[in-house]
């Protein structure tokens, strides 16, 4: 039994060398390269672009032509980068002789938990094999800083949605260099979106909340972070509790192990407000600062808050999260048009996003002006006719809008419905930013 695994070691060991020189005849027929020089960064920002290049000296007998090039070694490559890098029409690079190669490197969007990645060069006789010095460089990866100066936001409705790959989605924004995106912790189950947005609290858990959804919410900021995205946490929306189709399968119904033993949809909403249930809002937004943050993101205190005590919860709300040192949006505009002049609004929170500025109407543009950049403009007004549902949105309004704001130094806010519900972005808003 030695014997045979002894012949069979043999025999194995024959085979490799006769194979081994083979191939390294047929790789090394005059062929051979030396690295010279080489620039290349050591750091780059997420999608960041750089122009790099390699000096490699022609150290085989076998002059250069258009069969040869600088090849990304196993035809792949971690960075956004061509796999080979050509000769110049009709060059030839003698033995001897130096050749530059330059090409432009980019640093990928998806990022899997890497804060390093390896880039692999190496000279290829293409159809015969490679050959020569190899070069590695590894590039570390670091956040894109947030530019706060003006932000440009997409709300989007399925980016938060556990089921799909919330990266992808992030990675687009930060390709077309959107700097900001909004997200709803509560949502109505009526909408096709629905139940994936209620991040506060576990159906059927008598008070408790939803860690894993709660974990989701936290690497979703991260991620966002590191790509340069600011995010907007809309802590409350009176959505979820304005429709009785929607309340009848809310997690916070009674019906479904919540507080809340009401029926009808309105009622419930005017009852979340009261102060019965004020601790259980606290304790929500509790968990959401425990989760998130240290990321540092904005944090609103509730999206159109209507009824008779609306105005005063998120007096509650703004006081509260002053106080844990927090930046703060408000975008309850019907309050303001309503109730409140904006000039006792604004002094309280950070930043104010002023709904209803679709048509852009001269008399809203001298009342926000009046309170600087902290304002955000909001296609939230135009919903009609910029809905991904009721049509396919106005590019020439949107250009419009946006024309509007970057010269006026506002932000603005894209209405969520220009992604439909699958998460796939329409091309509309990409074009009114370039």
């Amino acid at each position: 039994m030695i014997i045979f695994a002894l012949v069979a070691v043999f025999l194995l060991g024959i085979t490799y060398l006769l194979f081994a020189r083979r191939d390294t005849r047929k790789t090394a027929q005059g062929d051979d390269s030396r690295i010279v020089e080489v620039h290349f960064p050591v750091t780059l920002e997420v999608g960041e672009k750089m122009t790099v290049s390699v000096v490699v000296k022609n150290s085989g007998e076998n002059q250069w032509d258009a069969n040869y090039r600088l090849g990304a070694v196993g035809d792949e490559d971690s960075f956004i980068t061509p796999i080979r890098v050509l000769l110049e029409k009709g060059e030839v690079v003698l033995p001897g002789e130096v050749k530059e190669f330059r090409w432009e490197l980019q640093a990928p969007y998806r990022l899997d938990g890497e804060t390093s990645l390896t880039t692999e060069w190496q000279m290829v006789n293409e159809g015969v094999g490679w050959f020569g010095e190899v070069f590695r460089q590894e590039i570390k990866i670091k956040a894109k800083p947030i530019d706060r100066s003006r932000y440009v936001c997409v709300s989007a409705l399925t980016s938060a949605d556990p089921r799909r790959d919330y990266r992808e989605f992030l990675d687009q924004l930060c390709r077309h260099h959107i700097n900001a995106t909004r997200i709803f912790l509560i949502y109505p189950w009526n909408h096709p979106a629905g139940e994936h947005f209620d991040l506060l609290y576990k159906k059927g858990a008598a008070g408790g909340f939803d860690e894993a959804k709660l974990r989701h919410l936290r690497d979703y900021v991260a991620y966002a972070r590191f790509h340069g995205i600011e995010v907007i946490i809309s802590l409350f929306d009176h959505c979820g509790f304005c429709y009785e189709e929607s309340w009848r399968n809310h997690p916070w119904n009674r019906r479904n192990g919540g507080p809340i033993d009401t029926e009808a949809g309105f009622m419930a909403y005017r009852e979340f407000y009261m102060q019965k249930n004020r601790p259980l809002q606290y304790a929500a937004v509790e968990q959401v600062l425990k989760w998130t943050r240290d990321l540092e993101p904005i944090y609103e205190t509730g999206n159109e808050l209507r009824t008779d005590d609306g105005w005063g919860f998120e007096q509650d709300i703004i006081e509260y999260l002053r106080g844990k040192g927090v930046r703060i949006l408000s975008s309850n505009s019907d309050v303001v048009w309503m109730i409140l002049p904006l000039g006792e609004v604004i002094p309280r929170v950070d930043f104010y996003c002023w709904h209803g500025i679709g048509e852009a109407a001269k008399v809203d543009l001298r009342l926000v002006e009046r309170y600087g950049q902290k304002v955000w403009f909001s296609t939230d007004g135009a919903r009609g006719k910029w809905s991904g549902y009721q049509g396919r949105p106005g590019v020439k309004e949107m250009r419009r809008l946006g024309r509007l704001a970057r010269e006026r130094g506002f932000s603005v806010e894209f209405l969520d419905k220009l992604y439909d519900i699958e998460g796939k972005q329409q091309t509309e808003v990409y074009k009114v930013l370039k």
